[in-house]
């Protein structure tokens, strides 16, 4: 029987004691893939089948890695030349400063500063409404539904303003 992990639930790399050792795979041509727990690799890279002992040959594992994005070097603003990720991450250390991850990272962070504007928005509006709400009823300008009187709208002068010196700009107490 077969686990999850693809190997037989009778195989001894699920024990304990070989818990952190590697996995090697061999290829047989007559029998095929097959792993085998070791310290190391052989020498010659070769190792017996199990079903017919032939020498089977090591079958390289092709490791998945994010490559190097700054591998050939590159100028990267306000902080100079590097040619790998860890020389830019010990210089933006050293200068205390933290990078964002990758393109989710930018997007989720740019998500939450524009959650951020827009309650600091709703909250600048709903103060501005309560602003204009008690300085409109400290005049006496609302009626008793909290409306616009209708002299509140009507034209204090039909004279324009001339300068910023203008009596009618002050404020009367």
């Amino acid at each position: 029987m077969v686990g999850k992990d693809g190997l037989k639930a009778d195989c001894p790399c699920r024990s304990p004691e070989n818990e952190h050792m590697p996995l090697f795979q061999f290829n047989c041509k007559t029998h095929g893939v097959f792993e085998v727990l070791r310290n190391s690799l052989p020498k010659s890279e070769r190792y017996k089948c199990p079903d017919c002992g032939k020498l089977s040959p090591y079958v390289w594992p092709l490791t998945v890695m994010r490559p190097d994005s700054l591998w050939a070097g590159h100028v990267v603003e306000n902080h100079g030349y590097f040619t790998s990720e860890s020389q830019l991450g010990k210089s933006m250390k050293k200068r205390k400063l933290t990078r964002i991850g990758d393109r989710i990272d930018a997007e989720g962070m740019k998500a939450m500063a524009n959650a951020a504007a827009a309650a600091r928005d709703a909250k600048f509006a709903e103060e501005s409404r309560e602003f204009m709400r008690r300085a409109v009823a400290e005049r006496g300008l609302l009626d008793a539904f909290g409306n616009l009187k209708p002299e509140a709208s009507a034209p204090l002068s039909d004279t324009p303003l001339i300068s910023s010196n203008d009596d009618r700009l002050k404020v009367k107490p």
